[in-house]
Order: structure tokens, then C-alpha cells, then sequence
């Protein structure tokens, strides 16, 4: 947030982040402040299933769903008894998803694809959604611009 803006180890970095990602308007209290920021840069789209890809067209020919329902459990490791079991439905791995987001340049002086390709990045090392630590929400992200996939590829996030 706008408010904890000066206590940021790296303050450039971090305005990069509320201009990518927009902030909320309580947080800032002055005009001079909402121009620092200004408007929201990154517009996400909604991922649709690409039904070319070979993934889908095998899926399809076997007659397979489209998602899957894993069954979990916690463990209670003292008594040794599994307890509240439950369904989760989930997307298969290796499904492919049309990713698309842009990003509305205002200030020559500001990159800030390179700071949303260092999130993206480090999105692709940890996962999307909840349940990471079980392997669920693991990408892989693939560019349509050969440049831009070649400052993906070179991204170092730390």
C-alpha cells in the first residue's frame, strides 16, 4: 500500500509494484500522492482452456473430463488416524490456458514489464492459488514475443 511506500527497502521497486498492480484509494491521502501512482498499469484477462492444444485434443479423444477430484485427508500424526477427508477438484497437469495481461505504458521513464516479468517469474518458482506446498498450481509460462520471452528467460527475481 501508498502508506508503507517510504518504509520499502527498495522504494523505485516498490512504486513500480503500485503502479502495476494499483492501490487502494484510503491508502492515499494527498493529490501529489495519486499522481506519484496514478492509475492501475496491469489489466489481467481470463485464462480460457486452449482446445488446440495437444493436451486438450487427447483428453477429448479419450473421453477424459476436463478436471479431475483428488481425494485428501489430514493426518493426525499423534493418533495416527486420518480425519476430515474431502474432495478437491482440480485442472489435470499439463493443461493449457491462454494467458493474456497488458500493461498500460504512461511513463517512458517507468519499466514495468520488467517488473512484471520478475512477479511472473517468481510466480512460475512458487504457485498459483492455494495448496502450493501439495503441488497444486504449478505453471510454466510460455510468451508469444520472442523478445519478451527472451527478458522472461534472462528474469533473475533475486
Amino acid at each position: 500500500s501508498y502508506s508503507m511506500l517510504d518504509k520499502a527497502p527498495d522504494k523505485k521497486q516498490a512504486t513500480a509494484i503500485l503502479k502495476l498492480f494499483g492501490n487502494s484509494g484510503s491508502d492515499i491521502k494527498t493529490q501529489d500522492q495519486a499522481l506519484e501512482i496514478g492509475p492501475t498499469r496491469a489489466a489481467f484477462r481470463d485464462c480460457m482452456l486452449k482446445v488446440d492444444s495437444d493436451w486438450f485434443k487427447k483428453i477429448s479423444n479419450k473421453n477424459l473430463s476436463l478436471t479431475e477430484v483428488k481425494m485428501e485427508n489430514t493426518i493426525d500424526r499423534v493418533r495416527g488416524v486420518a480425519e476430515h477427508p474431502r474432495n478437491i477438484e482440480r485442472v489435470p497437469a499439463g493443461a493449457v490456458f491462454a494467458f493474456q495481461v497488458a500493461i498500460k505504458e504512461l511513463d517512458e521513464e517507468d519499466d514495468l514489464l520488467e517488473t512484471l516479468l520478475i512477479g511472473l517469474r517468481l510466480l512460475e518458482k512458487d504457485s498459483l492459488g492455494g495448496s502450493g506446498s501439495r503441488g497444486y498450481g504449478r505453471v510454466k509460462l510460455t510468451l508469444e514475443d520472442a523478445e519478451i520471452q527472451a527478458r522472461f528467460n534472462n528474469t533473475q527475481p533475486w
